[in-house]
């Protein structure tokens, strides 16, 4: 219809713009303004029609534009933050059943996990999950397993802990402190080794663990047979990586006496002692202070 439309108007213009020049022209200037008028018209129409067709594609893309912004603002973010998936829930392809059992992208990864076990028999399993940010490439998660929420309880407890290789679809039981890490996170460089906060009494620990592999390192290592001796109190935030298998933390290190007399490493004196940024490295077995 538009191509019509161009051919007819380009005939009507070069028609009368010709006449005008010449003596059937001048001897005809009432068919002459009539064609003009023709011109003028069909060229109106032929400009809206154009406008109309531009609206619709640009409404069209525009549309476009604004599902794409829809479906990322109500898609959550499943690589880059922490979420949690309670029972019969499904978030980033994370699914608990209500029985306690896990599921990701519909496959089991876990059988029951019991997450209280009373001393009066009771057991109760797996009625929430508090999944944290996972390594960059999406492989690794660290999971906690917790008690059922419910609404104005406060946090529920949170017994079990698990890494998780969405890769190899396993489930390995870990341990990051009783109640499971506190909410920070940090991934190495090379997407293998997550460092978690856990806290006893007020005084901290350092848990890296290995993705892969699920070997531990922790520091001060408070049942190891290196570092028992030391309480450490420290700035979560200032974790950071400077290499695969070093990094630095600031903190306060404080080494108890040999009958473990607190006095010396008492909360409120480590309180007013200012930090200080300490490098670390891991070797095979322990986390080590670089001197």
């Amino acid at each position: 219809m538009l191509l019509a439309a161009k051919i007819f108007i380009a005939v009507l213009f070069v028609v009368t713009g010709g006449a005008v020049f010449t003596n059937w022209g001048r001897r005809h200037r009432v068919l002459v303004a009539i064609a003009g008028i023709f011109a003028i018209a069909a060229s109106y129409f032929l400009v809206n029609d154009i406008v109309s067709e531009f609206d619709k594609h640009l409404s069209h893309s525009e549309r476009q534009v604004e599902d794409v912004e829809n479906s990322v603002n109500t898609a959550p973010d499943c690589l880059g933050t922490f979420f949690s998936v309670r029972s019969d829930e499904t978030i980033c392809e994370f699914y608990l059943d209500e029985g306690g059992s896990i599921y990701f992208k519909s496959n089991k990864i876990s059988n029951r996990i019991l997450v209280s076990d009373l001393s009066n028999g009771e057991k109760y399993y797996a009625g929430s999950l508090i999944i944290y940010p996972s390594s960059r490439s999406g492989r690794f998660y660290y999971i906690k397993a917790c008690e059922e929420y419910i609404e104005d309880w406060g946090s529920p407890l949170c017994w079990s802990q698990f890494l998780f290789d969405s890769e190899k679809t396993v489930l390995k039981p870990i341990t990051a402190g009783r109640y499971g890490a506190l909410p920070f996170a940090y991934w190495s460089p090379d997407d293998r080794l997550i460092a978690l906060f856990a806290r006893s009494d007020g005084y901290d620990q350092l848990n890296i663990f290995d993705g892969e592999t699920g070997q531990a390192w922790r520091y001060p290592n408070w049942s190891g047979k290196i570092n028992h001796d030391l309480l450490m109190k420290a700035d979560q935030k200032s974790f950071r990586w400077i290499g695969p298998r070093q990094f630095e933390l600031d903190a306060v290190i404080c080494k108890v006496d040999p009958q473990y007399n607190l006095e010396k490493c008492d909360l409120e004196k480590l309180d007013s002692v200012e930090l200080t940024t300490t490098s670390f490295y891991l070797d095979a077995t322990f986390i080590r202070k670089a001197y």
